[in-house]
């Protein structure tokens, strides 16, 4: 049994601080929660910290989820830990992740904890899943928790392929259209200003205002290049600076169209995330500091941390989130009913599944929206230039038949 000083919230929102012996956190969460009681933080002594491995090669986020689903079916089978990570391991066809699997069992079996073994590898088992599972194993739910992470990136996984299945189309037709005009620009126009130079023909406005822009833009090609390539580079620069970062991920979200889709989605991974993390009984100042991170969104992060700060403070998290404007008021209501009822995590899990769905439904409207857009555009110019083009040769069609 260890002492723990807690402080946690009764369901009128009063903060209780106090001091409980338990034989893990999970059981300090389960002792409170049945007292009626939110844990926002609870510590004890400190734990040594682990030195993190360097590891080469690639892992893909389906292949970790994968592997979670089968180490979950198999521990729930009652396969102890190692086995199953044996037995995972030569079943795994990527090399890298193969490999770890072999090292995080080779840890165990010389006395680390699971957690303790995958948080050597940070780059593949972020703080989300490694919290999530030292969690599990103070309550005994392992199993439940395995089967909880399983799911939350199985659901994560789904929105980023709904999202990027969505904006494949547009996109395409986006690089055809430019395709289509640098080769109108480039190659197609130059022909006919020579052919007209030859018939020394006077031309229409129309089409003097179109070849003169393509003269232009052929002539200034390579500054152009240079330009755009300097302009790209400074943008990339500056968006890995602190301020920088900050700056992109606010214009993102005040794009025409799309800018709220994309707040959606960070604010479903947000709530994903905190729905898990409390469900797995990690406490909620704790899990402020993971799920800021994991949504993606610089902006969100810093609210996030804010609101770490005051809840630290003494106050709610729906108080705090209410200063915050990247936050809907809807999801801080849905909190407010979370934290009287005590039931904060299935409060997050319902706020996740509404933005995700909202997110998906306003992802298939926008692609639906865009593509006939984009074709009228494409239409639009090629009928421009063609009329610009053949409107010279109507006129000396005219004037051979005079």
């Amino acid at each position: 049994m260890a002492k723990y000083q807690y402080f946690a919230r009764d369901t009128s929102g009063r903060a209780i601080r106090g001091v409980l012996e338990a034989s893990s956190q999970s059981e300090l969460v389960s002792i409170l929660k049945g007292k009626r009681l939110t844990v926002v933080s609870a510590r004890k002594s400190k734990e040594k910290v682990q030195t993190e491995r360097k590891t080469t090669g690639r892992v893909k986020l389906p292949e970790i989820a994968f592997f979670f689903r089968q180490l979950a079916t198999m521990v729930s089978a009652g396969v102890s830990i190692t086995d199953s990570l044996r037995e995972l391991a030569a079943q795994i066809k990527n090399v890298t992740l193969s490999g770890i699997i072999q090292e995080v069992r080779s840890d165990i079996e010389k006395g680390s904890t699971f957690s303790q073994s995958l948080a050597k590898y940070p780059k593949f088992f972020p703080v989300l899943i490694t919290a999530m599972i030292k969690s599990g194993e103070e309550g005994g739910t392992l199993s439940d928790v395995l089967e909880q992470i399983s799911t939350y990136l199985e659901d994560k996984i789904a929105l980023q392929r709904e999202v990027r299945s969505a904006t494949i189309y547009p996109i395409f037709i986006a690089g055809f259209f430019l395709f289509a005009l640098a080769f109108v620009t480039f190659f197609l126009i130059p022909k006919f200003r020579e052919m007209f130079t030859r018939f020394d023909v006077a031309l229409p406005l129309l089409t003097r205002i179109v070849m003169s822009i393509s003269y232009f833009l052929l002539k200034n090609l390579f500054f152009f290049i240079i330009a755009l390539f300097l302009l790209v580079f400074a943008c990339y620069r500056y968006s890995k600076t602190y301020r920088g970062q900050r700056v992109f991920n606010r214009l993102k979200f005040r794009l025409p169209l799309v800018g709220e889709t994309f707040r959606m989605v960070s604010l479903s991974y947000f709530a994903q995330t905190f729905s898990a993390l409390i469900n797995s009984g990690v406490p909620v100042i704790k899990c402020l500091r993971i799920v800021g991170v994991v949504s993606g969104s610089p902006l969100i992060e810093d609210a996030s941390e804010k609101i770490r700060a005051g809840v630290e403070s003494g106050a709610t998290i729906s108080e705090e989130m209410k200063k915050h404007p990247i936050f809907p008021p809807l999801m801080s209501r849905m909190v407010v009913v979370g934290e009287q009822t005590g039931r904060l995590g299935e409060m997050f899990y319902r706020v996740n599944r509404f933005y995700r769905d909202e997110a998906m439904t306003r992802t298939r409207m926008l692609t639906s929206t865009l593509e006939p857009v984009m074709l009228l555009g494409l239409g639009f110019v090629v009928g421009v230039v063609v009329i610009a083009l053949y409107l010279p040769i109507f006129k000396l069609t005219g004037s051979i038949k005079m």
